[in-house]
Order: structure tokens, then sequence, then C-alpha cells
């Protein structure tokens, strides 16, 4: 028969949570990103970041990120971190999307853990999400006519204004 302790307590693993791993590209379509996403140390509590508050943390490693982007994770404090992209991608239409951005945390990431024990130290299944380029709506010209569209809002004629060709005579 047993006659030991029935109950055992353990304490959980600590691991890695993102707020968000989808990131889109910025309103201005220019291949930049103004997204972040706060990454949380959670688990035993034994294990913090590395480093000092406001410093990119050492450590960590990032694969497929697309040309013209740099990542950073920066330390905001000894459990949380922001991961962010600066620059502009140079392929930044929406076929350039990927699903397979990594980030890998490794020992130097972390102080009273090591990353092996971490869940999440190492992921590579965040989306970068691009949007196609705006359409070109600058002045066209054809043989004698030149179209322009000119959106109601900067009209100064007024909201009965509508865009329109104006025909130009060949001047000789």
């Amino acid at each position: 028969n047993w006659a030991g302790d029935t109950t055992k307590v353990d304490t959980p693993a600590p691991k890695l949570t993102y707020s968000t791993t989808n990131f889109t590209e910025a309103t201005a379509n220019d291949g930049s990103f103004t997204m972040t996403s706060t990454i949380t140390l959670g688990g035993n509590g034994s294990g913090t970041f590395s480093g000092s508050d406001g410093a990119e943390l050492s450590g960590v490693t990032f694969s497929n990120t697309p040309a013209g982007l740099t990542a950073h994770i920066t330390r905001t404090s000894a459990t949380t971190a922001t991961l962010t992209f600066t620059g502009n991608a140079s392929a930044h239409a929406n076929a350039n999307d990927i699903s397979n951005f990594g980030v890998s945390f490794g020992n130097g990431a972390f102080s009273g853990v090591l990353a092996s024990a971490v869940t999440g130290a190492a992921r590579a299944d965040i989306v970068v999400d691009f949007a196609d380029p705006a359409a070109n709506t600058a002045p066209t010209a054809s043989g004698t006519e030149l179209s322009m569209a000119l959106p109601m809002s900067r009209s100064r004629f007024g909201p009965a204004c509508r865009p329109a060709s104006v025909v130009v005579a060949n001047a000789r």
C-alpha cells in the first residue's frame, strides 16, 4: 500500500506569449510597419528578460525578414519586451506576404532560465501582411485630351463638381 503524499504541485514552465502575431503594413503603404507586439514572459517567475528597460535584447535571432526591414526586440520590463520593425520593405505588394517570419530567443535573452526551458522561445509563424501599392492617380494625356480625376474633397468648385476631361487644342 502507498503511504506517501498523493498530491504533487508543480510550477509551470516559463512561457512566451505575443499580443499579436499578425503584422499589417502601415497605412502609408510604403513597406513600413507601425504595429508592435508585446511579448510577455510568464510562468514560474524564476526567469526574466536580460538587460535593462529600453535596450534591445541580446541573443535573439530572426529568420525570413523581408528585405528592407529590420526586426527589433526591446525590453520594456523584466517580463515584457516589444517586437517592432523599422525600415521599408523593398517588395511590399500583397503577393509578398509571408506567414513564416521567425523569432528565436537564445540564452542571452534571459536571466535565471535557459532558453530551452522557455515554451515558445522559438517560433516561425508570424505573419507579415502587405497591401497592394495604391493606384496611380497622376494626370494622363492622350493625343489632345488631358484627363485628371479630382476627388470631390479637393475640388474648389463645390460639391456639384465632377471629375472631367479637358480638351487641349493643338497649338502650333
